[in-house]
């Protein structure tokens, strides 16, 4: 008899906890900085954004609510009421694998992205290198059920 292993749960679980942080986060401060695009709201500087592509904090609020919070919301839908949608299902069948997992897997990667063009434009603050661990975090933790879900795929259709 085979040793059952709860790896894979645990792997989904801690997706979905690292996902919920996120979500979490990136929502109200994006609501803040749509809502005063100054960034006095959370204590930010407009002089921060000189160089930078953007007047003030309302296109990036707009990411944080949009990409890792509503995005992050329903990769966990996804993941946990697996609904039936007719484009979930095609792209599940075109990157064989299931499309919460990609999902997450882009939310890490641009979270990465995004901490690291921060960076280079604005002070840097305890919460940058937290949140790049947590985009790192959330990757590792996606493509660790995307390997494990090719692996069990027959050989034919590697």
């Amino acid at each position: 008899m085979a040793k059952q292993t709860y790896w894979p749960n645990l792997t989904r679980a801690l997706l979905v906890v690292c996902l919920l942080l996120l979500a979490f986060g990136a929502l109200p401060a994006g609501f803040m900085l749509v809502a005063k695009p100054d960034g006095s709201s959370l204590g930010f500087s407009a002089s921060w954004l000189a160089g930078s592509p953007f007047s003030n904090y309302t296109v990036p609020g707009l990411v944080l609510i949009a990409l890792f919070g509503a995005g992050s919301l329903v990769t966990i839908i996804g993941m946990i009421a697996r609904p039936r949608w007719a484009w979930a299902d095609m792209l599940s069948s075109r990157i064989h694998t299931d499309w919460p997992v990609a999902m997450s897997g882009l939310i890490g990667m641009g979270l990465m992205i995004w901490i690291t063009v921060q960076v280079m434009i604005i002070p840097v603050s305890f919460l940058q290198p937290t949140l790049f661990g947590l985009g790192l975090m959330i990757l590792a933790l996606s493509a660790s059920i995307a390997v494990r879900r090719a692996d069990k795929r027959p050989a034919i259709e590697r």
